[in-house]
């Protein structure tokens, strides 16, 4: 399967604010159990585009309900096996996709993907190099998710477990207050993309990077990483329908 990156976009967090109040509406669960996780939850940070939710439950609705009053959102329930356990369900709407992980509330998995991407959000430089890790994998892997994957594990596990030893003694109010009750002020404390103009003053849709560039792939809002042919020197200009264009040199 191909991989899919894309720059960090504001159109993330309305994508989650979204499918959070459509899964408080149909289960009445409160926002505090629904957070934005994994790397579109990380300002600024490169990844598939794809929004993942982890809802955190207790017993106080019963697993086939769930399965039942989800489904009815327009989620299917994937049929893939995860240590610790737990349950995804994915939905795609006019291209866009959700994955709704649900884990029991304030259990082990709940802690590490909130801690680790709590971790992210406040430490830049270790964004900067998760988001660097991923887009040189992507340029040497785009065929080969499983590689893609495995390239990745050594960094997570390594810096999941940092954080959370680092979440010990760690003062809770130094992070920012993640379930946020009011949609405003998440967008709000969320810094938007920031991209140089192209020629017309626009945002780019190509991205020069290494031995290959990236293209902004319409209509679903991803880029693509395309390695460079061997033709030296020819200038191109991604274009087409879409958001305005800038010109690369290929290298």
């Amino acid at each position: 399967m191909s991989i899919w990156m894309s720059p960090c976009s504001a159109e993330w967090v309305d994508r989650f604010l979204n499918a959070r109040r459509e899964i408080m509406a149909r289960l009445g669960v409160p926002a505090a159990t629904l957070e934005h996780v994994e790397s579109t939850s990380v300002p600024g940070m490169w990844a598939k585009p794809i929004v993942d939710v982890c809802l955190g439950v207790d017993d106080s609705i019963t697993q086939e309900e769930l399965r039942k009053r989800v489904r009815q959102l327009g989620y299917w329930e994937a049929n893939v096996k995860f240590s610790p356990p737990r349950t995804l369900f994915i939905r795609t709407r006019d291209g866009k996709q959700v994955n709704l992980h649900v884990v029991p509330l304030n259990g082990e998995i709940w802690q590490r993907m909130i801690l680790f991407r709590d971790w992210l959000r406040t430490h830049p430089d270790s964004a900067e190099k998760y988001s660097s890790l991923k887009r040189e994998l992507v340029s040497s892997n785009a065929e080969d998710y499983q590689a893609y994957r495995a390239g990745k594990a050594p960094f997570i596990n390594g810096l999941e477990a940092h954080a959370i030893e680092a979440s010990r003694g760690a003062n809770k109010s130094e992070t920012p207050n993640i379930g946020m009750s009011l949609d405003a002020e998440y967008q709000d404390w969320w810094s938007p993309p920031s991209f140089p103009a192209d020629e017309d003053g626009g945002a780019p849709n190509y991205i020069d990077e290494g031995g290959g560039h990236w293209e902004f792939v319409s209509p679903d809002g991803s880029w693509e990483y395309v390695p460079d042919p061997p033709n030296d020197g020819v200038e191109v200009e991604a274009g087409g329908d879409g958001p305005p264009t800038i010109r690369g040199i290929q290298r």
